[in-house]
């Protein structure tokens, strides 16, 4: 079964991203902030995370940069999801080294169709 972190603050929408990601048979957990992330991480293998980008304290631009330089996690895939999208937004988001990018608020079918395509499940 593949694993999904997802790190969201929002309560909301982490309980919607949880339960449609559970619903297509992922095991997934939820971080609402970026020191409890990388507990987890260090916790469990992940093949996905799912990263808020403006999150209290440490920012998931910063996050991404920062698993994107440990060798452990250079390899896992990073969605980046975020309500305010910009196209220099995006750009930052990528030269952090996300895979992917997905805006809030979600659309289910093309929501789990890109988590499904990261996972190599499309």
């Amino acid at each position: 079964m593949k694993r999904i972190l997802i790190v969201e603050d929002n309560p909301t929408n982490a309980l919607l991203f949880h339960d449609v990601l559970s619903e297509q048979g992922y095991a997934v957990d939820v971080a609402e902030e970026g020191e409890r992330a990388f507990e987890l991480l260090e916790q469990n293998d992940y093949d996905l995370l799912l990263l808020d980008i403006h999150l209290p304290g440490m920012d998931g631009l910063s996050i991404a940069r920062t698993l994107r330089s440990l060798p452990d996690y250079q390899h896992l895939k990073i969605v980046g999801i975020s309500a305010l999208v910009t196209e220099r937004e995006i750009q930052a988001a990528y030269a952090a080294g996300f895979d992917d990018y997905v805006t809030k608020p979600i659309s289910l079918r093309p929501f789990v169709e890109t988590i499904r395509r990261h996972l190599h499940e499309a």
